[in-house]
């Protein structure tokens, strides 16, 4: 499978993903590309690896999908200092990996696994990692029925 390149203009951060399934083909997969101010985007093809022109100064997420597998999101916040060093924009190389729910126990992330933004230190893009995984809502609600009535 071939390179994806969205198309691009201007100077930006374009975001070099290689996206892979762990156990499981990539039938079914996509990415989907939000942001607040523009169009949404779906990918279907060339899934493997993709190039992400975003545009600075927003806020997207990325969302990474395969039936059967827990989704991975990257929360982007594209947004850099006018005293910022790079004319020509910014690469920023990912790597997301999917895999099957374990025992197929499924489970979602309790919100983006990682949060790509500005770093002044390091004149370039950064990023931090959270792998929380959200409350289960049929135990969390059974708590609080227990807690209600004791």
């Amino acid at each position: 499978m071939g390179l994806a390149v969205l198309s691009a203009s201007g100077a930006g951060l374009q975001v070099d993903c290689v996206f892979r399934v762990s156990k499981l083909s990539m039938e079914g997969a996509k990415v989907i590309v939000v942001s607040k101010d523009g169009a949404a985007r779906t990918i279907t093809e060339g899934l493997t690896h993709i190039v992400l022109p975003l545009q600075l100064q927003e806020d997207y997420l990325v969302s990474f999908e395969r039936p059967g597998c827990p989704r991975k999101q990257l929360l982007f916040n594209t947004r850099v200092p006018a005293s910022s060093s790079s004319d020509a924009g910014f690469s920023f190389p990912i790597e997301v990996t999917l895999e099957p729910a374990p025992d197929g126990r499924e489970f979602e992330y309790a919100g983006p696994v990682g949060n790509i933004r500005y770093d002044n230190r390091l004149d370039d893009f950064g990023y931090d990692t959270d792998y929380s995984i959200a409350p289960d809502t049929a135990l969390v609600r059974r708590l609080d029925l227990v807690r209600a009535t004791s």
